[in-house]
């Protein structure tokens, strides 16, 4: 159908609850659960390398004081980065200046409970403060580089290392424009992907909220719920897009007491218009068929009236 969107929902109780709340304003949604992979990408290399990659990067857009915005923001977005594993790098010095191979590091304030640690990061959901947040992101570092061994509920440091040294993971969204092939060899950074098995629920719209919902409506589906992105942007465009033709459409019916399709096809097929008070234009390139199923679903939401082959407003 036309109007119909669909919303793609990374969590399945999220798209319930959110289908029982259409269902409620009297909005009946299609759902559909969908085996599929999803796909994690990291880099992963010596911190010391990372940072010569991303300083040499940031160098091309360190001009001074005469950046322009996108140098600006390129330069802020390197900065970011390095201090990002600068601060790794600290944390590691630090805890090499006072631990020693051997040493049990559960025993050390701010380790209590680590090995129940599994989910590495500085943004770890449940971290209390930047102290648990780093010693968290210290204790993978340390665990992924092989430099811990566990055994009767304890973490045991087998050796240190040079902080540079130590193997880090990079999200590859980070990478920016140090992304190439090229300069990953060059700097011995490796990328995995990780591939896992996973179920999206598919959640199709009906043409009535299409068609009606509000911008802010929409933004608020998508600060609420684990959803995927790009199909609320395609929600949010498609729905205005095809509101404005459905506009044009009704605009054109009531100039007119019935309209046969063949003439509304041949106003509408390459219709254009500016919208009021923007520089925005937009040219259309329908065919027949889009526009039959287009008006058979105006129809049934009682936006227009037709009788055989001709058309009215309603």
């Amino acid at each position: 159908m036309t109007f119909e969107e669909t919303i793609i929902f990374y969590n399945p109780e999220h798209a319930d609850e959110f289908t029982l709340k259409l269902k409620k304003s009297g909005f009946r949604a299609k759902t559909k659960r969908v085996s599929t992979l999803v796909k994690d990408t990291i880099c992963t290399g010596r911190i010391d390398d990372f940072i010569s990659l991303f300083n040499e990067e940031k160098k091309k857009y360190d001009n001074g004081s005469d950046k322009t915005d996108v140098q600006a923001l390129m330069t802020d977005m390197y900065s970011e980065i390095i201090d990002e594993l600068e601060l790794r790098k600290n944390r590691l010095s630090g805890f090499f200046g006072s631990a020693h191979p051997g040493d049990c590091i559960s025993d050390i304030p701010g380790f209590n409970g680590c090995g129940g640690w599994t989910e590495a990061g500085d943004d770890e959901p449940g971290a209390e403060n930047d102290e648990e947040r780093g010693n968290k992101t210290l204790f993978h570092l340390l665990n992924e580089n092989g430099l811990l061994e566990s055994g009767s509920g304890k973490w045991i440091l087998k050796n240190t290392a040079e902080p540079g040294e130590i193997i880090t993971a990079v999200p590859s969204d980070m990478m920016l424009e140090a992304s190439s092939q090229e300069k990953r060899s060059r700097y011995n950074i490796n990328t995995i992907i990780n591939v896992m098995s996973g179920v999206e629920t598919h959640v199709t719209l009906p043409p009535e909220f299409s068609i009606s919902a509000e911008p802010e409506m929409i933004d608020q589906i998508l600060n609420e719920y684990d959803v995927d992105e790009e199909s609320i942007l395609k929600l949010k465009e498609n729905g205005y897009i095809k509101s404005l033709l459905a506009e044009k459409i009704i605009e054109y019916l009531k100039e007119k007491e019935r309209t046969p399709f063949d003439e509304l096809f041949g106003e509408m097929k390459s219709l254009k218009f500016t919208i009021e008070n923007t520089n925005d234009e937009f040219r259309f390139d329908l065919d027949e068929k889009f526009l039959k199923d287009m008006l058979g679903e105006m129809k049934k939401m009682d936006l227009i009236k037709s009788k055989g082959n001709h058309f009215r407003s309603a």
